[in-house]
């Protein structure tokens, strides 16, 4: 097993532990995976944190059983992204992500590794299991996440990234997420 870790920003979190018998069903590999929450999920879910650790009635079992078969449908998110192992590529993503923008080029990073541009895709794409412009369009919409639900507006996300407009970002991030970015911003 190779070393992980997650960085959780601006979010609340609740945990869902499964029998492993009634889990088989939702498992689709032994990756972890980052899925749509559907507002019926996100009600059973909040609804289950309150139920008898041993389910007492019909209701509770079926509160249960929805909850799992609405996990199961949920489509999953590519929202991980995959850091390099080699030294001085890491150190260019760890940069980038700390103010990332859609328009950094790759023929930059490829100068600053003393690469030739097609070397540095090639080696990119080896390191990380992405191309470069996949790699940094994931790193920029999981970016875009952590700022909406910490309270900054679509257009202040959208400039901060580096797009000429509100409507070009909240383009791209719809198709990649299948959410409009007003989704993610918390309204209560």
């Amino acid at each position: 097993n190779s070393a992980h870790s997650v960085k959780v920003v601006g979010v609340s979190t609740r945990s869902l532990y499964i029998e492993p018998v009634c889990a088989a069903a939702l498992r689709e590999s032994d990756r972890c995976r980052v899925i749509s929450v559907s507002p019926l999920l996100r009600q059973l879910l909040i609804e289950a944190v309150d139920l008898p650790l041993l389910y007492a009635s019909d209701r509770d079992r079926a509160l249960v059983q929805l909850l799992l078969l609405e996990l199961a449908a949920m489509p999953a998110q590519e929202f991980d992204i995959p850091l390099p192992q080699h030294p001085a590529l890491l150190a260019q993503c760890q940069n980038f992500l700390q103010a990332p923008t859609i328009h950094d080029p790759a023929d930059r990073w490829a100068n600053t590794l003393f690469m030739s541009p097609s070397t540095f895709r090639r080696h990119f794409l080896q390191q990380t299991g992405l191309s470069f412009s996949a790699w940094r369009q994931r790193a920029c919409v999981v970016t875009a996440l952590a700022w909406l639900v910490a309270g900054k507006s679509v257009n202040d996300v959208a400039l901060s990234l580096g797009y000429d407009s509100s409507s070009a970002f909240s383009t791209m991030f719809r198709r990649v997420t299948g959410q409009a970015p007003s989704f993610y911003i918390d309204h209560n």
